[in-house]
């Protein structure tokens, strides 16, 4: 059997080949070493039995690591969440954690991460069913070379191995309700506790502790990150993620993204659209040593666009276009570009921009990078000169017409010029006007002046106009909603503006807020507090406090609660 020396030695080799953490992950291999000195402080939730009432159930967040060690002495841990939050990255640092733990016993455990996504069925044999102790033993090596005879007896017999499985929503659903649910039944009965990751709609392999990974806030870390990694250009993100509002864009993994934009240009991209083509131009260049030919790699670009474009482009209505089966995508390129070996989808795969969820079906890394693409792809057909240009009918009745379509037509109004910008938002006016609105302050800075007017121009009441207004996340709407938040002797709109100047979110109009609060009009100091409850504004403070002494009970009250 190995010694004890050589699991110290693979425990020194797990924490010097994974401490520098973010170099792993290909997709955040191109950003500078400054992670090496800001991790995000995350937060999970779960539920626990109420002691008070033992029938009901009350969700409670807890840090991270803290959430995820305490629950891991005593049951199985599901970690959930969206891509990108870092569950991986989560992973790893977990197995350095342990790593450091276990070197400081006399009989140290061994942490294993172990990636699901390299299940291979055919890999079994009758002395290892499931094939996971195969894959524990591959995990090991180089550093450890066991049979798996020695594997079984280190987990089940003396029971010296801590497993972190990696990304169960891409393992072959049948193969997680059979041979994987007979290895976690194995582990039960030895008392074997299984940390795994998963997506929000992956599979849970009966495990109960689920522990939800939370989307970071603006107001706790994206604040810290933005405070540590990038003060001069706070402000500038912070507008971004107001006008992208999703928990998709409030991702470790965004973060870094603005962050490598930054370190590589010296300025933050005006918008998401830019964001996302300075990183893929970056990402290219870090694969320029990939033992790929140069003509291949320059129409890597080509082909994740047109994949992109033809997932989304899904004849089926209520099919997100988010998966794919790897034969169909290989196909979908063929068509296009010709047939071709080796395979482009495998090459895409291997480079990380494209990944397995099953051994039959693939989809892109990050929801956002699949809209990224597709919104490149989308862009030259607005030129009435390209082959394959759409027109007003087509655009509205292909495009404009499904939800799964309206992000990346955000993120391609950040690429367009003004006048496919104009075009797409008068297109989008006649289709819903809550779309025109969330598209009209999707273009660049320059254009907003005159697509935010189609909105305040536009004939409908005021009470459907201030929600629309709102909705643009544009600073350009901030004078009418706050000419509107005064207005006399009307008993919705000050109160439909306070709402809409919350939705929009922006901290261009907290000077005014502040001003406001010295208003004559009881309502309009009411909600102006109201507005300022959102802005998570510090310099709002002391005005807040203030209104405290307000001789109204409804201003202290307002005041109190948007403190």
């Amino acid at each position: 059997m190995t010694a004890n020396s050589d699991f110290s030695e693979y425990l020194k080799s797990i924490i010097d080949r994974y401490e520098k953490w973010w170099t792993v992950d290909a997709l955040t291999e191109t950003i500078a070493a400054r992670q090496a000195n800001f991790a995000f402080e995350q937060t999970v939730q779960t539920e626990e039995i109420c002691k008070e009432h033992p029938d009901r159930k009350k969700r409670i967040s807890l840090p991270l690591f803290q959430g995820v060690h305490e629950y891991a002495k005593k049951e199985h841990v599901l970690l959930v969440g969206s891509p990108g939050i870092g569950k991986s990255t989560l992973l790893l640092r977990l197995l350095v954690d342990f790593a450091r733990q276990e070197l400081e016993e006399p009989i140290p455990r061994i942490p294993v991460l172990i990636q699901l996504k390299r299940y291979n069925k055919a890999a079994s044999g009758a002395e290892d069913r499931s094939e996971m102790l195969a894959l524990i033993r591959d995990a090991l090596e180089p550093e450890l070379f066991l049979e798996i005879s020695e594997i079984r007896k280190l987990l089940f017999q003396e029971k010296r191995l801590i497993l972190l499985l990696d990304g169960l929503n891409e393992m072959p659903a049948d193969i997680a309700l059979t041979e994987l649910t007979a290895f976690r039944d194995k582990c039960d009965l030895a008392k074997i506790i299984l940390i795994c990751t998963t997506r929000e709609s992956g599979g849970t392999l009966g495990i109960k502790r689920r522990l939800e990974i939370q989307s970071l806030t603006l107001q706790g870390e994206i604040q810290r990150f933005l405070d540590e990694c990038m003060p001069s250009k706070k402000q500038e993100v912070l507008q971004l993620l107001d006008r992208d509002n999703r928990e998709l864009s409030r991702t470790p993994f965004v973060l870094w993204m603005f962050y490598d934009s930054f370190q590589q240009t010296g300025s933050v991209a005006k918008t998401m659209g830019e964001a996302f083509r300075r990183f893929f131009q970056s990402f290219r260049e870090c694969k320029e040593d990939a033992p790929v030919p140069d003509e291949r790699r320059r129409q890597w670009d080509r082909w994740l666009e047109h994949l992109a474009f033809s997932m989304l482009n899904s004849p089926d209505p209520l099919d997100p276009g988010l998966i794919i089966f790897e034969e169909q995508a290989e196909k979908i390129l063929t068509e296009k570009f010709g047939v071709e070996s080796p395979s482009r989808i495998n090459e895409l795969m291997k480079y990380h921009l494209l990944q397995k969820l099953s051994d039959k079906e693939i989809r892109f890394h990050h929801q956002l990078i699949q809209e990224y693409y597709a919104a490149e792809a989308l862009l030259p057909k607005l030129n009435p000169r390209h082959p394959e240009a759409l027109t007003d009918e087509q655009f509205k009745q292909n495009h404009l017409n499904y939800l799964r379509w309206t992000e990346p037509i955000a993120l391609m109004l950040g690429l367009a010029d003004k006048a496919q910008a104009l075009r797409v938002v008068k297109l989008a006016i006649g289709v819903d006007l809550m779309l025109g609105a969330r598209l009209a302050g999707a273009v660049k800075s320059d254009v907003q002046k005159v697509t935010v007017g189609f909105i305040l121009s536009h004939n409908v009441p005021k009470s459907l106009k201030l929600p629309l207004l709102g909705a643009t996340h544009s600073d350009v709407a901030i004078p009418s909603l706050l000419e509107n938040l005064q207005t006399p002797g009307d008993a919705y709109r000050p109160m439909d503006s306070a709402f809409a100047l919350r939705t929009l979110g922006s901290k261009t109009a907290v000077p005014d807020l502040k001003h406001l609060l010295a208003h004559e009009d009881e309502r309009t100091v009411v909600y102006s507090a109201f507005a300022l409850g959102a802005m998570s504004d510090h310099s709002a403070i002391p005005d807040l406090l203030n209104a405290l002494d307000h001789s109204s009970p409804n201003v202290r009250a307002e005041a109190a609660s948007s403190l």
